[in-house]
């Protein structure tokens, strides 16, 4: 491959864009890359470049890839779309935009043999979208799971490692700059899917009809949810996976000693499985701006070495087979608990119990083959008499 110094145009905002610029100037970085163009988006950005407006930066002769490092996602969508019509190779984080709006970029890209990245969309600094675009396409990968949101993660660890409430947890995780003042996206779900979407690209080659993917947040996740599950040793994340037919996302119960069960803090994971290399696992601090701001400079270094831009190779997966019956937990009152234990539709594996606030709640984990839709009509057409809450248990 080819290596060739670039002229950079970065146009981004925040600490993000302060550590991009610092980065940019490291010895091993100069070799590849010259930053020729550098806009703020906000005030709060101290890059010590000269103020360019978004055409200046796109459109100059100079610029041979375009950094768009910022979260507005209509906003980064036209940046990106002006770049690439420009002929322009394209680095983003923005999961959110290409999620939307990636499909119409990609095409474009390809009609002008330009490279569209987005490494650092996902999971922060740890490299993995360049593995499955490329290594894996031969492996076999048959699933992908993990947990992905940062906020979501740290906020169940403040409920169980501080017995917060999920909404001081929340404020907390705002206050430390793990999430947004406004978090519905995080904890709805909507960002692992997101993010989810162009793992799902890059193993199977097809871009997701968002609207079409069945997504669960953690609103309903309660701090006796997480009380339950400590008894019987495993932890609650916001699992997303995908099997190559569609994304998920959703509170699972998962055994505390897994790898992804045992991510504590703003870590977030995913594992690839394949049948060549079995589970492989990677992971980042997701919301590390030194870490995001590394996937975008590795992107634009790659692209000035020569490596090709990343091609859809669509997989159809032969996945191995699985049980017909599924694993779920069930937190309820003890007699509705009962259900559980008397219905031939289910076999009990494990249950225990819990004392808050002067209330007994039972939480128990059971097998059925019943799909879960029909699982819930059961429990929602008069076999429960008061609130209950119904989550998947996850088998690595």
């Amino acid at each position: 491959m080819a290596s060739h110094l670039c002229g950079l145009g970065v146009i981004g905002e925040g600490k993000l864009l302060n550590q991009l610029t610092s980065q940019l100037k490291q010895e091993a970085v100069c070799s590849h890359l010259k930053l020729m163009a550098n806009l703020a988006l906000d005030e709060n950005a101290d890059t010590g470049a000269a103020s360019h407006d978004v055409d200046d930066v796109i459109n100059s002769d100079a610029v041979d890839i375009v950094v768009v490092a910022t979260a507005r996602v209509m906003p980064a969508y036209d940046m990106c779309r002006q770049a690439l019509e420009m002929g322009k190779h394209v680095v983003t984080n923005n999961a959110t935009m290409l999620a939307a709006h990636g499909e119409k970029l990609w095409r474009l890209a390809a009609d002008k043999n330009v490279h569209l990245r987005f490494e650092a969309a996902v999971l922060g600094g740890a490299p993995i979208l360049d593995g499955l675009f490329n290594h894996f396409q031969t492996q076999g990968v048959h699933r992908i799971y993990g947990s992905i949101n940062v906020t979501s993660n740290y906020a169940l660890m403040r409920m169980k490692d501080n017995d917060d409430t999920f909404v001081d947890a929340l404020s907390d995780a705002a206050e430390l700059g793990y999430a947004e003042k406004d978090p519905y996206v995080d904890v709805t779900g909507k960002d692992s899917l997101y993010r989810f979407s162009l793992l799902h690209l890059a193993a199977f080659g097809r871009w997701c009809n968002l609207s079409a993917q069945r997504v669960m947040g953690i609103e309903g996740v309660k701090d006796v949810d997480i009380k339950l599950a400590q008894k019987l040793g495993c932890n609650i994340k916001l699992l997303a996976q995908t099997d190559g037919s569609a994304v998920t996302v959703a509170p699972a119960l998962l055994e505390e000693y897994a790898q992804i069960g045992n991510l504590s803090g703003t870590l977030a994971g995913v594992v690839v499985e394949s049948s060549s290399t079995g589970p492989v696992f990677s992971c980042a601090h997701a919301a590390d701006d030194a870490g995001v701001a590394s996937a975008l400079v590795g992107d634009c270094v790659k692209i000035a070495q020569g490596q090709r831009p990343w091609k859809l190779v669509e997989r159809n997966v032969t996945a191995p087979e699985k049980s017909q019956y599924k694993r779920y937990f069930l937190r309820s009152s003890e007699e509705d608990a009962k259900v559980v234990a008397v219905s031939n539709h289910f076999q009990l594996i494990e249950e225990c119990f819990v004392t808050l606030k002067g209330q007994n709640h039972k939480g128990c984990v059971f097998e059925t083959s019943m799909p879960k839709n029909e699982l819930i009509q059961f429990f929602e057409h008069g076999n429960m008499q008061s609130e209950y809450y119904l989550m998947d248990v996850f088998k690595g």
